[in-house]
């Protein structure tokens, strides 16, 4: 019970009451009761001098009476029976520092062995006693600590029973290692939350404890990096197959030029066409390489099967269509058609002319771009199905499958001709026709259609912002060159002019879609094809590159990372430079002062919890840094308010302040109550004098006397007035205090309830001390003590001394009782 008002058991009645016992016990200078001489106890209260005596001069040190009942050993009361109080008859007086032990020796129980921390302990052979404990003379560093069955010298800086401390046992697979318990790893492994992990390759723990890689990536000597398939290998931030990627051929960082694929690691020429200084050429029917390279064909001829001749090319019929080798994204395609003979006619324009044929074999859908740029004679291009028949619809809005005199949107083709469109896989065959007749380049580019819907993203007007929207839905056919995209995805196209000069394309998704995004550009006539970026905003994403200028074809992706990643989207488009204050990074527009993974400059990331503002890596809102990590000082008890600002033991750290537990104060960087703390009574640094008590908070004489309560003084004030229990003031249940309990076993409780008594106001002292002698001596009799021997004497000592104190009684209950009447 938490008292509102505290009364200290030794403010009442012990001092008076314990020197009473004392005489009782055979340690005043007269006759003991119940001594050798056979005499009875005497049970009545003390003369007129003693009861003086008792009530001023003698002030026994109730310590003494604990040390010597401790004194004896629990092994000296069998069954916990009180022991014979005459045992502590005794006339020694020891000097300061030693007890009595027994009828007549005195010993220093801090370095007797043969009364070691108490009467008759001897410390077993070998040992001494120090500090009252019986302890091994250790060397060195060494210190004794008891072992299972005796004790021994432990080093507590590596001893796994005793790590730090006497008896501080490791657990199974720790060690102790400079006096604290750590998991034992073997060589190589770092103990990280509790286990022993390998640093090198643990995902969770690279490099360092607590350094996670992100989702999708691996440990590899104790680097993060992206998790690779079999067959794959880790090229930067994304993972290449060496054996066939153009961008990665046989080595990280190894492009292949435009044109030339990677097959077995090494770049080579598309299948069917040779290698000529540097270009790419099919000598079967190439005129500046036919039947080999520098073979240049005579004006007006044109090179089939490899010979120049004037002979209708192998082309010039649709069973004779030559095959386009798609492996390659790009294929520059030559034909001669002065002897080519009129077969077929396009559905646009000036198609009826001389025509040539080339097969197209698609396993996948593809976006298909042809033109003839660089032929001098006027061209027309036009699509046919595997059964002849002219394709009218490209399946894409802004395609044409039928091209004369230029492609919609571009004003500088000439005579020249272009077809773009969504073709599904199968066979399809590439016509050229026109006007004219004679030598011809026809340039073919194309990339793999998406799963989704195609739109026209129109490149012209830069610097420019504008925003792309759309719904991906179903599932995916593509994957993207970072490593990921298995979702459905959606593409954005367009056909450059001839004339269109180089621009930087942006496109983000940052907080633009609620689910995994990837993007990725792809741009046929430039190396490395693709420009790839996956969470470059969290799990959103951002990609620049670069287009080149000139006609070609460009396809903007918007895939889902994984199978569940899709729906509505918008797409934020720049053309230029990164938009300010965005700079490029990684292929990437950031902006520096709030990227993580760029802040302040490409590359330099913040650690893991750490934010960007302003361009520097900071602690989130709220945290402080403190030794490099981030704390909150309103609540850190080791960074309280300020940095290295300890809260001191017992106090907590609230509002960035230092502050005690609910009614403790703090007091010189301690917490104190100062309602019973005799060294800061009711303020801090207030000491109550001596010989008096702090009580609520106020130092009062431990003599303290008020003028007895009248016993009529309620009722003078009216018939209806009455003695109340005051609800501020509440007993300090402690039990009999500083009395030893092994001479008053059972008598706490007696205590207690005379306590309760004291302040109760319904009884008076009379009835309070009775009920209190009447409680001791059935204590006596349940300890099976004879009703006439020592307990029962001790009993009425007792009862004699607290009865004398009958004006400090009257100043308990004063304090605890108050008038009521009613008005």
């Amino acid at each position: 019970m938490t008292p509102r008002e505290q009364a200290p058991r030794r403010s009442r009645w012990p001092s008076v009451a314990g020197a009473a016992l004392l005489v009782v016990l055979g340690c005043g200078n007269g006759p003991t009761p119940g001594a050798s001489d056979g005499a009875a106890p005497d049970r009545s209260a003390p003369d007129a001098t003693d009861a003086r005596a008792l009530d001023g001069d003698v002030q026994a040190d109730l310590a003494e009476v604990v040390d010597r009942a401790d004194s004896l050993g629990a092994d000296a009361w069998p069954g916990g029976d009180l022991p014979d109080l005459t045992l502590l008859d005794v006339a020694v007086t020891c000097p300061a520092g030693q007890s009595q032990c027994g009828r007549s020796t005195c010993a220093d129980l801090q370095r007797d062995r043969e009364n070691c921390g108490a009467c008759r302990f001897v410390c077993p052979a070998g040992e001494s006693c120090a500090a009252g404990a019986c302890a091994l003379p250790c060397p060195g560093a060494m210190v004794p600590c008891a072992g299972p069955s005796m004790s021994r010298c432990a080093a507590l800086d590596r001893d796994p029973a005793h790590c730090g401390a006497c008896g501080n046992g490791c657990a199974a697979g720790e060690a102790c290692v400079v006096g604290a318990c750590r998991l034992a790893c073997a060589d190589g492994l770092r103990a990280c939350d509790g286990r022993c992990v390998n640093p090198r390759a643990d995902a969770a723990h690279c490099g360092a404890c607590g350094a996670a890689c992100a989702e999708g990536r691996v440990c590899r000597d104790g680097r993060c990096a992206v998790a690779c398939e079999a067959g794959q290998t880790a090229c930067g931030d994304r993972c290449a197959e060496l054996a066939s990627d153009e961008a990665h051929c046989g080595a990280c960082g190894v492009a292949c030029a435009a044109e030339r694929t990677c097959a077995g690691g090494r770049c080579a020429c598309p299948e069917g066409q040779t290698d000529c200084a540097g270009t790419c050429a099919d000598t079967a029917a190439d005129e500046g390489h036919c039947g080999a390279c520098g073979a240049r064909c005579a004006a007006g001829q044109g090179c089939a099967s490899g010979r120049c001749s004037a002979v209708p090319p192998a082309e010039d019929t649709r069973a004779g269509a030559r095959e386009v080798n798609l492996s390659s994204r790009a294929v520059t395609l030559r034909v001669d058609t002065s002897a080519a003979n009129p077969d077929t006619r396009g559905p646009c324009g000036c198609s009826n002319g001389r025509d040539v044929f080339f097969l197209l074999r698609l396993t996948r859908p593809e976006l298909l771009y042809a033109d003839t740029l660089g032929t001098r004679w006027n061209t027309s291009l036009f699509l046919q199905d595997a059964t002849g028949a002219n394709v009218t619809d490209a399946r894409v809005a802004g395609g044409q499958a039928c091209g004369d005199d230029g492609f919609p949107g571009c004003t500088d083709f000439g005579a020249q001709s272009a077809v773009f469109a969504l073709l599904p896989a199968g066979t399809w065959y590439l016509v050229l026709s026109g006007c004219g007749s004679g030598p011809a380049t026809i340039h073919v580019q194309h990339l793999a259609a998406p799963s989704g819907s195609v739109g026209r993203l129109d490149l012209s007007g830069a610097p420019r912002t504008f925003s792309l929207t759309g719904t991906t839905r179903g599932a995916g056919v593509l994957r993207q060159s970072c490593g990921r995209g298995s979702g459905p995805e959606d593409a954005w196209w367009s056909v450059t002019c001839p004339t269109a000069p180089g621009v930087t394309l942006t496109a983000q998704s940052c907080g633009l879609a609620t689910w995994d995004t990837v993007l990725e550009h792809r741009s046929v006539g430039r190396s490395p094809v693709a420009a790839c970026n996956d969470d470059a905003c969290g799990v959103q994403s951002s990609v620049t590159s670069r287009v080149a200028p000139g006609a070609g074809l460009h396809v903007l992706y918007i895939d889902g990372a994984t199978g569940e990643s899709a729906g509505p989207y918008t797409l934020r488009v720049h053309l230029g430079a990164c938009a300010p204050p965005q700079t490029a990074c990684d292929g990437a527009c950031v902006d520096l002062q709030t990227s993580v993974a760029h802040c302040g400059a490409c590359g330099q990331a913040c650690a893991v919890g750490r934010t960007c503002v302003a361009g520097a890596c900071a602690c989130p809102a709220g945290t402080t840094s403190c030794s490099g990590a981030c704390v909150n000082l309103d609540a850190d008890g080791a960074h309280c308010g300020a940095c290295g600002s300890r809260c001191a033991d017992g106090m907590s750290c609230a509002a960035g302040r230092c502050a005690c537990p609910p009614g403790l104060s703090a007091c010189a960087s301690a917490c104190r109550d100062l309602r019973g703390d005799g060294a800061n009574c009711g303020a801090c640094g207030n000491r109550c004098p001596a010989g008096s008590l702090c009580v609520a908070g106020r130092c009062l004489a431990a003599t303290y006397e008020v003028p007895a309560r009248s016993s009529g003084e309620c009722r003078t004030r009216g018939p209806t007035c009455r003695w109340v229990d005051d609800p501020a003031v509440m007993p300090d249940i402690d039990g009999c205090d500083i009395l030893p309990e092994a001479y008053v076993r059972y008598w706490h409780e007696c205590c207690n309830q005379h306590d309760r008594d004291w302040e109760s106001c319904t009884l008076t002292q009379s009835e309070t001390d009775r009920r209190f002698l009447s409680c001791m001596n059935a204590a006596c009799d349940r300890m099976g003590v004879i009703a006439e021997g020592p307990c029962r004497a001790a009993a009425r000592v007792v009862y004699e001394a607290v009865a004398t104190q009958g004006a400090r009684w009257a100043v308990f209950q004063d304090r605890a009782c108050r008038c009521l009447c009613d008005r």
